[in-house]
């Protein structure tokens, strides 16, 4: 789990290694970046407030 992923590089690096990896951020805009700079990673995009994630 990559919480506030900024741009998501970690994320899609884990998930490209062959890694189930979640993102959780508030942000919509850092989300939809995110995705559009790693459109082949298999990452779960979640807009969430950490503070209400269930872990």
């Amino acid at each position: 789990m990559d919480m506030g992923c900024g741009l998501g590089d970690l994320a899609a690096h884990l998930a490209l290694a062959g890694y189930a990896v979640d993102v959780v951020d508030l942000s919509a805009a850092a989300l939809e970046r995110a995705r559009a700079a790693h459109p082949d990673a298999a990452v779960r995009w979640l807009e969430v407030d950490i503070e209400d994630a269930e872990l």
